[in-house]
């Protein structure tokens, strides 16, 4: 009822005839914990050597890696964040290894809070991981960056009701549709998180414009893509689907 963890456990078995076995068990899950001073120090410790520093060590690219669904389709996922009005913004890609229509081309025309670009796979909706069933996120186009040949759509997800008390662990799931002739088998079961939660303007200039600008050529994130213009879209949605 309040989506919080009591106990995990984790069992593995060998083989279809072998037993399952016990291998984890948590059953102390502490909330709110101060972090002991000095566990995340950069320090060595005395007696042992560092083979890597903060200068060199290998810094992984924002979001996931392009993942294919069949056919010469695939997808991939920058990173999502929930307003505090409850709605989502969330960064996503997708490709058809087959289609000669460059990628520029389906970002032509796009306005802030119309329709969604028709990618080969579009993500036009999300619902919460749990109950209830009935409420959906309907998507609508912020922005779009590039970063080299990478082209993600930066969309806003708003709810059509209020929002279940557990979406914060159970985060949502993503909707889609192919906008292609031919059709994948494959059935996506995709995941989004819940995300960084977004109370303020330093918050959302500092999380969200700081993602979209490391995701973009120039470093800069869009200059229509405010925190006081979100939140007004989000409420002209809201508005409409009450409607």
């Amino acid at each position: 009822s309040t989506g919080e963890c009591k106990r995990r456990q984790f069992w593995m078995r060998f083989g279809d005839k072998q037993q399952w076995e016990l291998r984890q068990e948590y059953d102390k899950i502490e909330r709110d914990v101060d972090i002991p001073e000095g566990l995340f120090s950069m320090e060595v410790p005395e007696g042992y050597e560092a083979d890597n520093t903060k200068e060199t060590a290998t810094l992984s690219e924002l979001g996931s890696p392009m993942v294919g669904c069949g056919f010469g389709v695939g997808h991939g996922t920058a990173i999502s964040f929930t307003m505090s009005d409850g709605s989502v913004i969330w960064g996503w890609n997708s490709f058809d290894q087959e289609s000669e229509k460059p990628q520029e081309e389906f970002f032509k025309g796009l306005t802030f809070g119309g329709p969604l670009p028709k990618l080969p796979i579009e993500f036009n909706a999300l619902k919460p991981g749990g109950e209830p069933k009935d409420i959906i996120y309907t998507g609508y186009h912020l922005a779009y960056t590039r970063k080299v040949d990478r082209f993600t759509e930066w969309a806003i997800y708003v709810p059509n009701g209020t929002p279940p008390k557990n979406v914060k662990q159970l985060g949502y799931h993503a909707l889609y549709v192919f906008n292609i002739g031919r059709k994948p088998r494959l059935k996506m079961n995709l995941p989004v998180p819940y995300g960084l939660l977004i109370e303020t303007k330093g918050d959302f200039d500092k999380w969200v414009l700081g993602a979209m600008a490391e995701l973009s050529d120039d470093g800069k994130a869009p200059e229509n893509v405010t925190y006081e213009s979100v939140l007004q879209l989000a409420e002209q949605i809201r508005e409409s689907l009450a409607q």
